[in-house]
């Protein structure tokens, strides 16, 4: 019984070593995360506004030279 309680208390003190490192790491990890993903989005909205800007452009030069 004393050896079950033991390797149970190894246990959790592990586990909680465990979620103290992942607290201290995630916060970094998160911003990077969300870095990455905000500057993709960013690239991503400028492709579809310069592609409809392109678009716009053509049908105009379109119209002036008919």
């Amino acid at each position: 019984m004393l050896l079950l309680v033991s390797g149970l208390c190894k246990a959790v003190r592990l586990l909680l070593l465990l979620l103290l490192l992942l607290l201290l790491f995630e916060s970094d990890f998160m911003l990077r995360v969300c870095a990455r993903y905000h500057h993709s989005m960013l690239q991503w909205t400028m492709m579809v506004r310069s592609c409809i800007a392109g678009s716009d452009f053509t049908v105009r030069w379109s119209i002036q030279l008919r």
